[in-house]
């Protein structure tokens, strides 16, 4: 008998991202040369372009740059520093593992993702917990983001 799999989404499914990029942005300004008095604007600014991932975070940064008369470099330098500093905020959600355990004895876990390969990869192994999947897809490394595209993929590869 073969047992079904029920793939989660690992954003704002099973780690808090939210969370996560707002003490990704709050751990940037610390190093952005913006005025401290600024950083509660600046972070709202930030915080409200965001749009739960979806916004480039180089158009953000270029945003703040030109409200400070900061060079291309320092948009660089920011980008750069929101891509290595998020996955280190990675917050699993309370009831994540024991969830996962506890459905694990009955069925196969996927996981999919979308995003870059390196970023998505340290979120999970921060996270510690791949150990509980069956199956990992992190969709930008295989369909150019397209996670519905990823899943079908996914899904007939397992099928047939």
């Amino acid at each position: 008998m073969n047992k079904t799999t029920i793939f989660f989404d690992m954003d704002n499914t099973l780690i808090d991202r939210m969370e996560a990029a707002k003490l990704t942005y709050r751990h940037i300004l610390k190093y952005s040369n913006i005025p401290d008095e600024d950083h509660d604007v600046v972070f709202n600014t930030m915080w409200s372009m965001d749009d739960n991932g979806e916004y480039p975070k180089v158009k953000i940064f270029e945003k703040i740059a030109s409200e400070y008369h900061f060079d291309d470099q320092w948009v660089k330098n920011m980008t750069d520093l929101w891509f290595v500093t998020l996955p280190e905020y990675t917050i699993v959600f309370e009831k994540t593992i024991s969830t996962l355990k506890q459905l694990k004895s009955r069925y196969k876990i996927g996981m999919i993702t979308n995003g870059s390969f390196v970023m998505q990869s340290r979120k999970i192994e921060v996270a510690n917990f791949s150990y509980l999947f069956d199956a990992i897809v992190i969709a930008a490394s295989t369909t150019k983001g397209n996670v519905s595209k990823a899943l079908s993929a996914t899904t007939v590869a397992k099928e047939s």
